[in-house]
């Protein structure tokens, strides 16, 4: 079982196209990846996301954000937050 890290892209290179095609190819792997695995890490957050909408899901960590009934899991619906 994997542990998914969040993706963050790496920058595009400026050079060649041959660099431009094994960049997107070992991005696209990377996805690929990501999306496959059968574990996600969710990482704690200490505020409110700034811009939630319907089916977010969050961790809360209950003590700088507590969106209700302390640390957990949260799913956005209906403009508020429901424990999980």
């Amino acid at each position: 079982m994997a542990i998914i890290e969040p993706y963050i892209p790496a920058p595009p290179p400026q050079q060649a196209s041959a660099e431009v095609r094994q960049y997107l190819d070992q991005e696209t792997r990377r996805i690929a990846d990501a999306l496959s695995s059968d574990t996600i890490l969710v990482s704690t957050l200490a505020a409110a996301p700034s811009n939630p909408s319907n089916g977010m899901m969050v961790y809360a960590d209950g003590t700088s954000w507590n969106p209700g009934s302390g640390e957990g899991f949260y799913g956005y619906e209906g403009g508020t937050w429901v424990k999980l």
